[in-house]
């Protein structure tokens, strides 16, 4: 049979019980907490050695701790005593003894004393001619001062709520409410509301007493004991627990694999301290079924509430409400319908559940005592079993279940259109290819994860337009990729679920030869220079959008595009489109400045002005002779992004140099021109040309040194300082 587990009424954690710790001098944390019963069958939490107490109720709030020792009033002199399970005190030379009633006020003192206890509750007795009897329960706080004679009093034993004062001639019981004889030989068990319970040692069997009556009950010897149902007692004897009614002894637990330690009962429930596991078990005396229940320490009140100290704190518990531990499996496969689902009960506050790794709990359903799990498999397409472990605050059960799942799948697919754009792009800029496809799957999942297409020329693309049907997931999408020089494609189609599963469905070909085949509308591109600073761009097909892109402006225009003023290097963009696809021709337009003659006098110093608007050279000069060679000798760049250029000029005669660098331009008379222009100008190239100091018979020729050698220049020049630095530094370097 399955260990069944009582309802949880309230809790109360351990937070809120240590904050009532605040004040009272009290240290040690959760380990000076403990649960104690009083005579008035209420259970108290206290604290301290049992210095301060809270009496509980089904629904604890914050406790609110009460003194519950004796303090030593001022009448009694210097004396020793008085602990929190004291009720006598002596002075210091141990010849008289005191009792205080906190009731009354009143001190009673006497030369010879008695004292017994029992849990909480104690008894004493001083004599001085006559005798003072005090009964007092700490926990309840209620005290019954008696005044006897002194018949030579020598033994007082205690039980639950119960004394017996032994006597040269008389023996007396003595409860809270009376105090009457009895015969000898009888040792006090409980006073259960007006029933008191003893043990006939000679005979070991309990007795019932009222007043001088004596009602043998039945054989027994009691290990542990306590109250139930007002009236009855509940005993354990070490192996078994019993109730007895009437004269009856009925037994409500048999021990089966654990022998009872400790008892305590309350209305028809009894619960009881096993030996394994820290395990308490609650009986219903009635039908004898049972409820488990995992703690450090449990008693049962009067009423039948049971208080537990656990792991999460104070916890009431009822075994009115007695539940079998379960975990019951819904559905034990994930699909499109749904996840698998386990229902857990009983599920309380606090309660925990952990599953197997390769399973993940998707979503928890509350309910009034139990709780309905919904999980699926980190990777779909796992099968096994799934094992789980259930933790509530007052006990603790596994189980497990087998659980199935698949992946999902591409059933077919459709190519509504191809179309391939022959040295063209699509509107997206880099593609080549449109493809219209549909797609059809097969999900195993309730929720649609993310389809994703891709190929080596194609990036992750998800699918949009989603129609779902049953398990059935339809897509219809545009999607476009380059076949550039390839005659085939293979799109592979991949199932996303969040950053960490992904699943791959299937391939798709993709043939070439199969799609519709867009051309390039035939054109022709005529770039000229109708005059110095102008640039035209004409193209024989009238779609053409034409855009020349100068220094300063940007010109574009439909077929036919003039620019002016434009400084080169200026680039001619022609763009032509058909039926969705682009063609572009991009065209660099490099050509040195144009010059112009001034009508100067022979005798006059040759010079040369660049107009920067009509990027025209303006040259007043007498004379012409052969153009000279340049070579490059030093580089500097600068921080602003400008470059000094060292040129060495190679001449046959005296004259004039002039070495230009974009719209700047230097005058040179020697062997030596230094050159400073913007790193882009650098790039674009440098020209030059020269003027004598004879008469100039015609224009002279502009010369010009391409990017590329100016660039391969740098390039030497960087080598030959780097090879020196290393040299100079002393460092080996690899060939």
């Amino acid at each position: 049979m399955r260990d069944t587990i009582p309802k949880i009424l309230s809790l109360l954690e351990w937070g809120r019980i240590l904050e009532g710790f605040k004040g009272k001098g009290v240290s040690g944390g959760r380990e000076g907490v403990k649960l104690e019963k009083g005579v008035d069958g209420k259970v108290y939490i206290t604290l301290g050695a049992g210095r301060w107490r809270y009496a509980l109720s089904p629904k604890p709030e914050k406790p609110r701790y009460v003194n519950a020792s004796l303090s030593v009033p001022d009448s009694i002199p210097a004396s020793e005593g008085g602990s929190p399970n004291h009720i006598i005190w002596r002075d210091l030379k141990g010849k008289k003894f005191f009792i205080f009633s906190p009731s009354t006020g009143k001190v009673f003192e006497g030369s010879k004393a008695l004292y017994s206890r029992h849990g909480s509750f104690a008894a004493a007795v001083v004599c001085s001619g006559r005798c003072v009897l005090m009964l007092y329960d700490r926990l309840w706080g209620k005290e019954t001062v008696l005044q006897i004679p002194d018949r030579g009093w020598g033994k007082l034993v205690c039980g639950k709520g119960l004394c017996v004062l032994e006597g040269e001639e008389e023996v007396l019981a003595a409860n809270m409410t009376n105090i009457y004889e009895i015969v000898p030989g009888l040792t006090p068990l409980a006073s259960c509301g007006g029933s008191d319970y003893f043990l006939d040692r000679r005979n070991m069997f309990v007795v019932k007493t009222s007043r001088k009556s004596v009602d043998p009950l039945v054989p027994a010897t009691p290990v542990s004991y306590d109250c139930i149902q007002e009236t009855s007692l509940c005993i354990s004897d070490g192996e078994k627990i019993s109730l007895i009614e009437g004269a009856s002894l009925l037994t409500i637990w048999d021990g089966r694999d654990h022998a009872p330690e400790t008892l305590s009962c309350g209305s028809s429930f009894a619960s009881v301290a096993l030996e394994k596991d820290g395990s308490w078990i609650l009986i219903d005396s009635t039908t004898k079924d049972y409820g488990v229940v995992k703690a450090e320490e449990c008693l049962t009140d009067s009423e039948g509430y049971t208080y537990c100290l656990t792991s999460s704190g104070l916890i009431v518990v009822s075994a009115s409400e007695l539940r079998i531990p379960e975990i019951r499996v819904i559905k034990d496969k994930v699909s499109w319908r749904g996840y698998a689902s386990i229902k857990i009960s009983p599920w309380w506050l606090g309660s925990k559940v952990t599953v197997s790794p390769e399973v993940t709990i998707v979503e928890k359903v509350l309910e009034k005592d139990s709780v309905t799990l919904f999980l699926r498999p980190r990777h779909l397409g796992w099968r096994g079993d799934v094992f789980l472990k259930v933790s509530t605050p007052i006990y603790s059960f596994t189980g497990s279940f087998a659980l199935a799942s698949e992946i999902p799948s591409l059933e077919r697919y459709l190519i509504n259109a191809c179309r391939h754009g022959e040295g063209g792009v699509s509107s997206d800029g880099s593609s080549d290819t449109e493809i219209d496809i549909t797609l059809k799957l097969r999900i195993t999942t309730p929720e649609t994860p993310d389809i994703l297409i891709s190929s080596p020329s194609l990036t992750y693309v998800k699918l949009e337009g989603v129609r779902r049907v049953r398990g059935r997931v339809e897509y219809r999408n545009l999607l476009r990729l380059s076949l550039r020089s390839k005659s085939l494609e293979e799109l592979e189609v991949l199932a996303k679920y969040g950053p960490r599963e992904t699943y791959r469905l299937g391939l798709i070909t993709i043939a070439k030869e199969k799609c519709i085949r867009v051309r390039e509308p035939e054109s022709t591109l005529h770039i000229s220079a109708p005059e110095p600073g102008a640039v035209l761009a004409e193209s024989t097909y009238q779609g053409s959008r034409l855009t020349i892109v100068c220094r300063e402006r940007i010109f574009s225009g439909l077929a036919k595009v003039a620019a002016s003023p434009c400084i080169p290097p200026a680039l001619v963009v022609e763009e032509k489109e058909r039926q969705g696809f682009r063609w572009v021709k991009e065209i660099l337009v490099r050509h040195p400045p144009s010059i112009e003659m001034g009508g100067l006098s022979g005798t006059d110093i040759p010079d040369a002005h660049l107009d920067p608007t009509t990027y025209r050279i303006l040259l007043r000069s007498p004379s012409y002779v052969k153009q000279p060679s340049i070579s490059i000798t030093g580089f500097e760049a600068s921080s602003e992004g400008k470059v000094r250029v060292k040129v060495v000029i190679s001449k046959e005669h005296p004259s004039i140099t002039y070495v230009g660098c974009g719209n700047v331009l230097t005058r040179s008379e020697g062997v030596e021109a230094v050159l400073e222009c913007d790193l882009l100008d650098l790039i674009n190239g440098i020209y030059w040309f020269i003027v004598p100091y004879s008469k100039l018979a015609e224009l002279p020729e502009v010369n010009t040194l391409g990017g590329d050698s100016v660039l391969r220049e740098a390039l030497i020049y960087g080598a030959l300082k780097a090879h020196t630095l290393l040299n100079h530094l002393g460092v080996e370097k690899d060939d």
